[in-house]
């Protein structure tokens, strides 16, 4: 189980150019907000569906600076994901897919710039030059149509201004309330404007340094330093009972939180006509990173007790089975592991805890590898670990609970990373005074590699990677017309999604499954997916709208995939 920290600056300091940061009551965090919602522009007020939404200035005062920030400022919005945080995905209303393999879409759909996003893992970017974001609460299977089951969330950037030449600079340094003092710099900054009466244009850039912010204490052990028995919990390798024999690379142990991004984005908007405008947009970001952070929290599991033959035979217990031919029965429940908890599991029949221990299954084969209920106190790994009340099952412990230190010895920095690039071309052309035909083409390509210490212990275990290349192309032709009492909206909608996803586990030299090897899936996965869509609002008295709307999706999809 994982724990990801919420990160505290002690100190902070701003500076704007070319523009005022104002307090939040000045600046009326219940100003009008206009949003496109259903495809067009309305006032927030308007809108006959749960929406939330929030203007760029509005989320710098919140203090919002990546995508799943907005989360705690919405009811039922909230934030899943795994690889200690590195990996997050919306959940609204509790729909979620929270899936560690790149080739699965999110069942919230997320957008920036009208842009489908379908990598779920790539909805975890940073926030910069942010005109405006919507929450749509689902299901929005009708406008957006793409897996919109929990809903929709949608990033409008900054668009370039005719008006004249505008810009902004936001310098951001803080230090954080942990034992290393890790400092975290970040410069958001844009600057825009007209080229000519047609042109105009806006560039805007993100950079941030952060360094790590969780102290590990695997190193202090690495250099002659054991400390007290608890800070690495009390049981170790069999041998000269040093990690430093067992440690996976010279550099293992590093301390975690660290990372780097830099993201680009600029666009150009050309209006050769007051009934034609086009949009360029081109995006560009890319993170290096450690480790994924996270401590490790001591959890066990809980067994009904109903001990039987892996034929499902009845055993008699009085002869017992010693041969590794018992099974634990169902599996219960996971908690909490309390303070001086030693079992490696809990034998619960009827769910009623019976104080015995019902052993452990380290080779997932159904039978116990401990029979400590029968007086045999052997099997736990070859005697490798020995027993620490209150910690996991290789008897670590953290140092400090919840606080900011541990020791984790798979950890190293800058070997993980994401990068994306983006190119966007939106093309709206007034066809008459009451009908507009928008164009919007969208192609984005995705790259990452991360992993994390599965235990977060001292113990040579497993890391799990995750890596990714995908790429995703989206074409949409959309009318939209109104009438005296009515808005419409009709469009087609194509999505080209190619991805290859390497996900699995990495077991390192000495480790307790022997090693090294990996034990990997490679997945790929080529979805075509066509729409046809149409919604109406009919004002048919006042105060009164029916909407009713369709959409009609054919897709096919192509997969192939290998575990090694």
């Amino acid at each position: 189980m994982s724990r990801q920290y919420r990160r505290i600056s002690s100190f902070v300091l701003s500076v704007l150019f070319l523009g005022v940061a104002l307090p939040v009551a000045a600046q009326g965090v219940l100003e009008e907000i206009v949003v496109t919602a259903q495809k067009r522009e309305q006032n927030i007020q308007e809108v006959g569906i749960a929406v939330a939404a929030f203007s760029g200035a509005q989320m710098r005062t919140l203090g919002i600076n990546d995508s799943f920030d907005i989360t705690a400022w919405v009811p039922n919005v909230n934030v899943s994901g795994n690889l200690g945080g590195q990996n997050t995905q919306f959940s609204i209303r509790g729909v979620t897919q929270n899936d560690f393999n790149d080739i699965i879409e999110s069942p919230v759909a997320v957008y920036l710039d009208e842009g489908y996003i379908p990598i779920a893992q790539a909805n975890t970017f940073a926030i910069y030059d942010i005109e405006r974001v919507e929450i749509l609460k689902g299901p929005q299977s009708t406008l957006f149509g793409r897996n919109a089951t929990g809903g929709v969330v949608q990033y409008i950037s900054r668009q370039p201004s005719f008006d004249g030449p505008e810009g902004y600079a936001d310098v951001t340094y803080g230090v954080y309330d942990s034992p290393n003092d890790a400092s975290r710099f970040k410069l958001e900054a844009a600057v825009g404007g007209p080229f000519s009466d047609t042109v105009a244009g806006r560039i805007a850039v993100l950079y941030i340094d952060r360094e790590p912010y969780l102290d590990n204490l695997y190193r202090d052990n690495l250099a002659g330093d054991p400390g007290p028995p608890e800070r690495f919990g009390a049981g170790t390798f069999v041998g000269d009972n040093s990690f430093s024999a067992n440690a996976p690379a010279p550099d293992a142990g590093a301390d975690l939180g660290d990372s780097e991004t830099i993201a680009l984005r600029g666009i150009l908007q050309f209006n050769p006509r007051d009934t034609l405008r086009i949009t360029v947009t081109a995006n560009w970001e890319n993170s290096d990173m450690g480790s994924s952070p996270y401590q490790s929290k001591p959890t066990i599991a809980v067994y009904d007790g109903t001990f039987a033959g892996l034929d499902s035979t009845p055993v008699d217990l009085a002869v017992g089975d010693f041969g590794g031919m018992l099974s634990q029965g169902e599996l219960l429940n996971v908690i909490d592991v309390a303070a001086t908890e030693s079992r490696l599991s809990i034998c619960a029949p009827g769910g009623v805890d019976n104080g015995e221990d019902c052993g452990a299954d380290a080779n997932n084969d159904g039978a116990p590898d401990n029979l400590r209920m029968f007086g045999i106190d052997q099997f736990r790994l070859s005697n490798q670990f020995v027993v620490t009340p209150g910690g996991d099952f290789f008897g670590y412990l953290d140092p400090d609970g919840e606080d900011w230190t541990f020791s984790s010895d798979f950890t190293f920095e800058d070997v993980g990373g994401t990068e994306t690039l983006g190119l966007a071309l939106r093309i709206e052309w007034d066809l008459s005074e009451s009908v507009t035909l928008t164009s919007i083409t969208d192609f984005k390509d995705y790259e990452k590699l991360l992993n994390l210490d599965v235990d977060s212990a001292p113990v040579n275990q497993a890391v799990n990677y995750a890596g990714v290349d995908a790429d995703n192309l989206t074409q949409e032709f959309r009318l939209n017309g109104t009438t005296d009492n009515t808005t419409w909206v009709a469009g087609f909608y194509y999505l080209n999604i190619d991805a290859n996803s390497d996900n699995g586990l990495k077991f390192p030299v000495n480790s307790i499954a022997g090693g090294p090897f990996d034990l990997g899936v490679d997945a790929q996965l080529e979805t075509d997916s066509f729409s046809l869509f149409g919604q109406v609002d009919w004002t048919f008295a006042d105060q009164w709208t029916l909407i009713a709307g369709g959409r009609v999706v054919q897709e096919e999809k192509e997969t192939h995939l290998e575990q090694n």
